[in-house]
């Protein structure tokens, strides 16, 4: 059986739970100018690495460097 995209269930909005901002009485000047931390960041870790195995396992080229942009697959 092949793999394809059709039954791909791509989450949207409605999936995500409520998001809930809580606010920490701590400057942190060494994070950036305003002192802000975002949780956002945190799902982010794993996901370039993701995509440059998905983009190896397409096209056989492994690319060790970021971005990944089409001159490193020439």
């Amino acid at each position: 059986m092949g793999f394809d995209l059709a039954g791909y269930h791509v989450p949207v909005k409605a999936d995500v739970p409520d998001i809930h901002v809580v606010l920490i009485d701590k400057r942190d000047p060494i994070v950036n100018r305003m002192g802000a931390k975002g949780m956002g960041e945190i799902p982010l870790v794993g996901f370039t690495a993701a995509i440059a195995n998905a983009v190896f396992h397409a096209t056989g080229e492994l690319i060790r460097e970021l971005p990944l942009t089409p001159d490193k697959f020439l």
